[in-house]
């Protein structure tokens, strides 16, 4: 249940953490080939105070790296490799989420023959038990039959109880997959 429940939101960071290293991947990548800048002025100046003159002037600036130091390669194998780890990750966590939406229908199926096999027998107790009490009123001692066939009731339906529980977790992890899987196509 609660591995299901938190599956969800790590494909979401995960998201976004491959959003960022593909980012800082792409600003490694062209930190290390150029840099290009440019800039445009526009000044008016006075001529002998009266008289307007307009100057124009522009630059370009291009800067290509010679050599370094095989540092920026360095930088780009460890953000391919972060990026590589993450989108595994997402892989992986996205398989899990779609394996446990394909399960849940034969889970339910287990779940469902299970209680009524518990159901089954709870009935067959009481028959039992109606039994132990008819002929316990007709005077015949039965204390420790009827004893250990109400210990098996209460078993049984502690039983019962459990699988429902369980049956609920399951219908829950299953709305929560089949909703979590719409987010993430």
């Amino acid at each position: 249940g609660v591995q299901t429940c938190a599956l969800p939101i790590s494909l979401q960071v995960l998201r976004s953490d491959i959003l960022v290293v593909q980012d800082e991947l792409e600003k490694i990548k062209m930190t290390n080939l150029y840099d290009l800048s440019g800039f445009i002025k526009l000044n008016n100046i006075y001529q002998d105070g009266l008289t307007p003159r307009e100057q124009a002037s522009a630059g370009l600036k291009l800067r290509i790296p010679l050599y370094d130091s095989s540092q920026g390669k360095t930088e780009l194998i460890n953000k391919k490799r972060e990026l590589g780890h993450f989108k595994l990750r997402l892989s992986q966590n996205t398989r899990k989420l779609t394996q446990t939406f394909n399960e849940y229908p034969e889970k339910e199926q287990i779940i469902v023959v299970t209680a009524k096999s518990i159901k089954k027998e709870i009935e067959s107790l009481l028959f039992q038990l109606q039994n132990v009490n008819l002929r316990e009123s007709m005077g015949q001692v039965v204390f420790l039959e009827s004893n250990n066939l109400k210990k098996q009731l209460i078993n049984l339906r502690g039983s019962l109880l459990r699988v429902q529980v369980q049956l609920y977790k399951s219908w829950l992890d299953f709305l929560f997959v089949h909703t979590s899987i719409g987010q993430t196509e």
